[in-house]
């Protein structure tokens, strides 16, 4: 409530609780490749163009867009909320540039990303039609919409519990995971880990982080998934060593009661 007073002293303290702490919700069993987390947002934009009302049209595009750029370029929520057109949203001849500065970022580093290329059309669609759609929209509490990117349904910049709510509405209605939008940092950085594993190290560029050790939590995360994948095949393949010394058996068996027999 006094905002002139230095409050710099709780961050240093709840620090070390943040380090320590164990979500109490698992993580692995909620994480899906990105890839699929691509997909589904440009499934979604596609299936907004079958819609029949403009401002759900112009919504599920919205999200399809939000979502696919989060597969690719997992920003956290409070800098995917204020992406804003001209200012952090800065477009370069044929190109997008995501541009953040120190000052908003959570690690205080800035962020210099170009938009991903497969979204730079989708991106002029929404911002041509759909983004239009929404701004001409008013409701009871509408606020100026100035260049924020991400519009409501009601003609205001969304918030941070709006993009919240409608990314894991969508990721439940698609995936059937609860997947909130910091968790597609988590997606993003085991993906490289378990596919790329010799990159891992550009994990800390894209997620923004100071220091690889911040990362490598996902990457130990990422080796334990490929270690039970390995004793998977390991007893698959036991398995199948076993039915097949099974079989040899019985063939054996047969055979030397044929041969008495005889």
């Amino acid at each position: 409530m006094d905002q002139q007073r230095d409050w710099s002293w709780l961050n240093r303290l709840a620090g070390p609780v943040r380090a320590r702490h164990r979500p109490a919700r698992p993580k692995r069993p909620r994480l899906v490749a990105p890839r699929e987390l691509f997909d589904l947002g440009v499934d979604l934009m596609v299936a907004a163009e079958r819609r029949n009302a403009a401002c759900d049209r112009a919504t599920t595009y919205r999200d399809g867009l939000m979502i696919s750029l989060l597969a690719a370029r997992p920003l956290r929520l409070a800098n995917l909320v204020g992406l804003t057109l001209d200012r952090t949203l800065v477009r370069r001849g044929e190109e997008w540039w995501i541009e953040i500065p120190a000052a908003e970022t959570e690690t205080k580093e800035p962020i210099e990303l170009p938009w991903p290329e497969p979204l730079i059309d989708l991106l002029h669609i929404y911002l041509v039609s759909h983004r239009q759609i929404l701004a001409e929209r008013q409701g009871r509490w509408t606020r100026p919409i100035g260049q924020a990117l991400w519009l409501s349904i009601d003609g205001s910049p969304m918030t941070r519990r709006a993009i919240y709510d409608r990314i894991a509405k969508c990721m439940l209605k698609g995936l059937w995971k609860a997947i909130h939008p910091h968790l597609f940092r988590d997606c993003a950085t085991t993906g490289i880990a378990l596919e790329d594993p010799r990159h891992i190290r550009i994990a800390s560029r894209l997620l923004g982080h100071r220091a690889f050790s911040t990362t490598e939590k996902y990457y130990n995360q990422a080796r334990g998934v490929e270690a039970s994948r390995i004793m998977q095949n390991h007893l698959l393949s036991l398995r199948r060593g076993e039915k097949r010394s099974q079989s040899t058996s019985r063939r054996r068996g047969q055979l030397i009661r044929m041969t008495k027999v005889r």
